[in-house]
């Protein structure tokens, strides 16, 4: 993500909170919720989220102190890993459980309106949910856009190699990752993380995945021979890039192909001429 601690201060938390899942709704009431078991004081209910909540409160979910760990440990772009460690569904699911019970308390009743009310108010601010972008049914069992998938089979279709070499950004990299493990991707997420810390210190190594990563991600053309020196040292079969790059017209002048445009990618066929 594209986030700095040490620019957005106690902002930090709120900014990647949105930028990891929309509004960040959900990892709010998460938060209450673990803040209801700590005041609870049932231990069935400390015993599942006490000590693990109490944590997550005080340091992932805190604005006062997270960011001023990351901006001091460089971990601007590690951060929402952190996300992924809250246990959002089964909170939810194990909190909304038991105010049901408590439903039947005359307090609890009253807890349980209150809810629903919030409920309601929460979903007429945020707009119908089954339109929302914070809600969408999956297009397929792997959960993955139809479109990447297409892409994969066109790839496989096309060469007759069983471990077809794919230049392609990071964030379609993983996708194809997910479905297609038998594609070989040169800009893996390992790859970009060590060309960005190298140039970030000045440092510059004049190799495929670097020149790649100029002109794919950064989207920088350059002369002639600088993409077919990197398409010819990587291996590289296929690229695929978004419809609207303006680096396309470079791209097939450096001895490539166009021979799929979709909704949003194009895939191209490196068909580099042999010497003589």
């Amino acid at each position: 993500m594209d986030v700095n601690a040490t620019e957005l201060g106690n902002a930090f938390v709120e900014t990647c909170f949105g930028k990891y899942q929309g509004t960040g709704w959900f990892l709010y009431l998460t938060a209450l919720c673990f803040l209801f078991f700590l005041l609870r004081k049932k231990e069935e209910w400390r015993t599942f989220f006490g000590l693990y909540g109490g944590f997550l409160l005080l340091v992932v979910f805190n604005p006062l102190v997270i960011w001023r760990i990351v901006a001091l440990l460089g971990l601007d772009d590690e951060y929402y890993r952190f996300l992924w460690l809250i246990p959002v569904v089964p909170v939810l699911a194990y909190a909304g459980t038991k105010l049901t019970e408590l439903a039947g308390k005359r307090w609890g009743k009253k807890i349980g309106g209150l809810c629903l009310a919030g409920t309601a108010c929460l979903f007429l601010a945020a707009g119908t949910p089954f339109f929302s972008r914070s809600l969408s049914l999956a297009e397929n069992i792997y959960k993955i856009p139809d479109e990447v998938i297409e892409i994969c089979e066109i790839i496989r279709a096309d060469c007759p190699k069983k471990e077809p070499c794919v230049a392609a950004d990071f964030d379609l990299d993983v996708l194809i990752n997910q479905y297609a493990p038998d594609l070989k991707l040169i800009l893996s997420y390992r790859a970009i993380a060590d060309i960005r810390e190298l140039e970030a210190q000045g440092d510059y190594i004049d190799e495929a995945p670097s020149r790649l990563y100029h002109v794919l991600i950064e989207e920088t053309p350059h002369d002639e021979g600088y993409l077919i020196y990197a398409l010819s040292e990587g291996n590289v079969d296929y690229i695929v890039t978004h419809r609207g790059t303006p680096v396309r017209e470079y791209i097939l002048e450096s001895q490539c192909r166009l021979i799929a445009e979709l909704d949003q990618y194009c895939i191209f066929r490196v068909e580099l001429e042999q010497e003589a």
